[in-house]
């Protein structure tokens, strides 16, 4: 999935600037976040380094897995169990 993801940012790249309203936003991008400005020269090669652990660290940080809700939908008799070993569950039915 890494690698998927990153040969489509990689290869959608170019694309994305194709009219001088898509160059002027990632111009303002830099400005705004006070990046470097070779923030989008490095850009690709920044992507293509990103390894498995780099986003397994930016989840952690950024998306809070602690405030996270997970939603799984199937037959509760027969996952019930195994989804207990993993996190707490609410088990809530058609009825409600």
């Amino acid at each position: 999935e890494l690698r998927d993801a990153v040969d489509y940012l990689a290869g959608s790249f170019a694309g994305s600037l194709e009219t001088p309203q898509a160059v002027t936003g990632r111009l303002w991008t830099i400005e705004l976040n006070n990046l470097p400005g070779d923030y989008w020269a490095s850009y690709l090669s920044r992507i293509g380094s990103t390894s498995s652990e780099d986003v397994a660290a930016a989840a952690i940080e950024l998306l809070g897995p602690e405030r996270m809700i997970m939603v799984v939908v199937g037959d509760a008799e027969k996952i019930k169990e195994s989804l207990e070993d993993i996190a707490e569950v609410e088990l809530i039915t058609e009825e409600g």
